[in-house]
């Protein structure tokens, strides 16, 4: 079921919210496209749209005095929305204004709702993005598997971006 989030005081203008059909692909795709979103790259529409509706999406929109909305933020979650969540993509074009925080505040209410879940994983940069998190994300930390005799694996696809063959 699709919600909406509004905070004027702190966010005039801003709305949050993971209604599938205020997604805006062509604005994704841009962003993917971008430096801002190191890690992505452009895909085409149909495939971008079989991704997005295939996903937990938090999108951030702003509406602007003219009263048109656009989308300047997306957190994209993979999810079997019982155990397991893994976050990508998550990105903000108006940055400074305090809306990651925001987004991950609803986030993790949202994924604290669920009796269920083990863990929310995500991959980010150490210097810029482990921060950010562990600020702003309540109980975030590194995982150390290998000192508690185990290890993560991954496999890597021709999709894969570049920054990780």
């Amino acid at each position: 079921m699709s919600q909406d989030w509004t905070d004027p005081t702190l966010y005039p203008g801003y709305t949050l919210s993971t209604r599938k059909e205020w997604l805006d692909v062509s604005a994704v795709n841009d962003a993917l496209d971008s430096e801002m979103v190191y890690w992505g790259a452009r895909l085409p529409v149909d495939v971008l749209r079989k991704m997005l509706d295939n996903s937990l999406c938090f999108g951030v929109y702003y509406t602007g005095p003219d009263g048109v909305r656009q989308q300047v933020g997306l957190a994209r979650l993979v999810t079997d929305e019982v155990s397991f969540a893994y976050l990508t993509d998550f990105y903000i074009t108006h940055q400074g204004k305090g809306l990651g925080k925001w987004v991950l505040q609803v986030m993790d209410g949202i994924l604290s709702s669920w009796p269920h879940l083990r863990r929310l994983m995500f991959i980010t940069d150490p210097t810029r993005g482990k921060p950010f998190y562990e600020a702003n994300l309540p109980r975030c930390h590194e995982q150390d598997l290998v000192s508690k005799g185990y290890t993560m694996l991954e496999k890597l696809y021709d999709g894969a971006p570049k920054i990780f063959q």
